[in-house]
Parts: C-alpha cells; sequence; structure tokens
C-alpha cells in the first residue's frame, strides 16, 4: 500500500524543521509528502523547498495565492494525494519514529479497517511534556476505546474523538469526504463519515508530541478561563453544531453506497433535534422535565456525554450565568 503524507501549513517556519525531521526518520517512510501551504508571509516556503532538496522521499509543495483557512487547506491536501493511504499532519508537531509503521500495522490487519488513530503527548512551545497525554486529556479511556472498537459512529455521535494529526485513512473513502464543510473541523468530518462506511481502529499508544502554543490554529483545551461563557454562547454553540450535523445529512443524503449502515441517516437527525433541544434548553421552562425525558430514552446517552450532559444542561439552566443578549 502507497502511504500519503498531507499536511497544511501557515506562517509555520519556527517549529516545521523538527516536524520534517521526523517523518524523514520514520521506520516507515512515507511515498510522498503532499504540502499545500497557506499563503504563509514568513520563511515556511523557503525551509520546505530546503526540505525537499534532501528528503528519501518525493516532496509536493502547493502554494495558496491566498489563505484558503485550516479546513479548505487540509482538503486541497487530502485531494492532491496519490497514495492507497493517506495520513494527515500539522506543521508544528513531533512524531515518533514508530509512528506510521505502528498505524499501518492495522490497515495490514483487516479490509474491514478505514481509519486508525493514536494518543498523544502534550508539548509545549519548548519541546517539553505538559500535563497527561491527549486521550487522559479528553476522558477516552479503555470503556470510551471498547466503545469505539465495537461502534465507531456511535462513539462519535457522542462526540469527537479523533485528533488529525494522529489520523490515517484510506483514500477511497475520499470522495464520501471531500469536499469538507468550512464549518467542520477537518478531522472531525472526516472520522465520522468515514465511521458511517467502516471500522475505525484506536491505537493505545502514544505515537506523537502534540505541540501547544498560542500561534496554533486549533488545540486541546488545557482549562476553563474566564469562567462559564455567556447565555447566549452556550446556546448559539448548540445551535451551530446542529447545522453541521445538517451539513453531514445532506451528505449522507447524497451517497448510493451499499455499504451505508441503515440507522445512519436517522441517527444523525436524532443528533440534530438533540443539538436544537439543547439550545433551547438553556433558558426553557421545560428544560427539567425535557432532561429527564431525554435520560430515561437513552437520547442523552446516544447523543452527548449522557449523564454529565444532562447535569450541564440543568445547572445551565437553575443558573444561567451571564445573559450577554
Amino acid at each position: 500500500m502507497r502511504l500519503s503524507i498531507a499536511m497544511a501549513t501557515y506562517n509555520a517556519s519556527r517549529f516545521l524543521q523538527p516536524q520534517l525531521e521526523s517523518i524523514a526518520g520514520q521506520q516507515r517512510l512515507p511515498d510522498e509528502l503532499v504540502v499545500c501551504d497557506n499563503a504563509s508571509t514568513d520563511d515556511t516556503v523557503a525551509v520546505l523547498n530546503a526540505f525537499r532538496e534532501q528528503a528519501p522521499f518525493p516532496v509536493r509543495i502547493e502554494r495558496n495565492s491566498v489563505n484558503l483557512g485550516c479546513t479548505k487547506n487540509f482538503e486541497k491536501a487530502v485531494g492532491l494525494c496519490e497514495g492507497d493511504i493517506i495520513a494527515l499532519a500539522d506543521s508544528d508537531d513531533v512524531w515518533y519514529a514508530h509512528k506510521l509503521a505502528r498505524l499501518m500495522d492495522e490497515f495490514s490487519a483487516s479490509e474491514a479497517i478505514g481509519a486508525a488513530f493514536s494518543d498523544a503527548d502534550i508539548i509545549d512551545e519548548h519541546g517539553q511534556r505538559v500535563g497527561p497525554p491527549l486521550w487522559q486529556r479528553g476522558a477516552f479511556g479503555p470503556r470510551q476505546q471498547s466503545s469505539l472498537r465495537r461502534d465507531a459512529f456511535r462513539e462519535l455521535l457522542r462526540g469527537a474523538r479523533v485528533t488529525g494529526m494522529t489520523m490515517v485513512f484510506r483514500a477511497r473513502y475520499r470522495p464520501r469526504v471531500l469536499p469538507i464543510p468550512t464549518e467542520w473541523h477537518h478531522d472531525a468530518w472526516i472520522s465520522l463519515l468515514i465511521s458511517i462506511l467502516a471500522e475505525l481502529r484506536p491505537v493505545d499508544e502514544r505515537l506523537v508530541r502534540y505541540r501547544q502554543h498560542a500561534a496554533q490554529d486549533s488545540g486541546v483545551p488545557c482549562s476553563r478561563r474566564g469562567g462559564r461563557p455567556p447565555l447566549s454562547a452556550r446556546a448559539e454553540r448548540y445551535r451551530s453544531a446542529a447545522q453541521r450535523y445538517e451539513e453531514a445529512c445532506e451528505r449522507v443524503r447524497s451517497w448510493n453506497d451499499p455499504a451505508l449502515r441503515p440507522d445512519a441517516l436517522p441517527r444523525l437527525k436524532e443528533k440534530v433535534r438533540h443539538l436544537r433541544w439543547r439550545a433551547v434548553a438553556q433558558t426553557s421552562p421545560l428544560n427539567p422535565p425535557g432532561v429527564l425525558a431525554g435520560l430515561l430514552t437513552g437520547r442523552y446517552h446516544r447523543c452527548s456525554t449522557g449523564l454529565r450532559a444532562a447535569v450541564a444542561d440543568l445547572i445551565h439552566y437553575a443558573n444561567p450565568g451571564p445573559r450577554n443578549y
């Protein structure tokens, strides 16, 4: 199987070289590295060009004339890959030497595997490990891993579990996941749609050093700052999420695929209804009985984090905090 790496860069020169060196040092080298640069104004492209001259594999560099945004830049990189397997790469992390070899083992073991992903160490801008690893921060423990192995789609409807820089997936699913809606994080969209058609495999090993710093596009939350968000912000968050899952519904409706699980569209529609309910529940007098009904019918467990989400909705109703309307 040919292996491609899709990397997105933007003003990445500060941390790019260690990432490139870690890719060149992989036990299983990629067959190509495709980099899409998002109109960087620093030395990112110069670093990439210098690396291309001595890389032990082909390196393709595409420069965008305008900044496409993170999601669309990754979409472009994924679309240009020619391999059978595609690994996603950020520009500021460091990969352990066995990362690609270990994840590729999953695809060799079973044709049913559509994507695989791993845990990661968290490092700061100086490369020092900080706090617990990624899965521990995200409460993705043995029970959640087992659930995802049994039914990845069901687990991902409860919450995003897959971080892009740890993920590899089969290129044959690319026609299903592209284009990626701009409102979605590319990794959440790709993993959700593939989970409808194939198995996902969590690899309980830390295969990446995931760098957290102020200049990056996204990261894992380290702590809650400044108290709870205003009531309007919480409601808008759920409304926006409902719109994103509506986009997933529209995509699935357009498929004509025998591998499509029959419950995919009904489950996505239920997720949309649940998110809309949570938006309304922040202020609705129907909140307490509605939350109880959602628990009794299993909706909170199917569409969110179960009892924890239900308790949060009750607390926000009883003590809404700043309204900021």
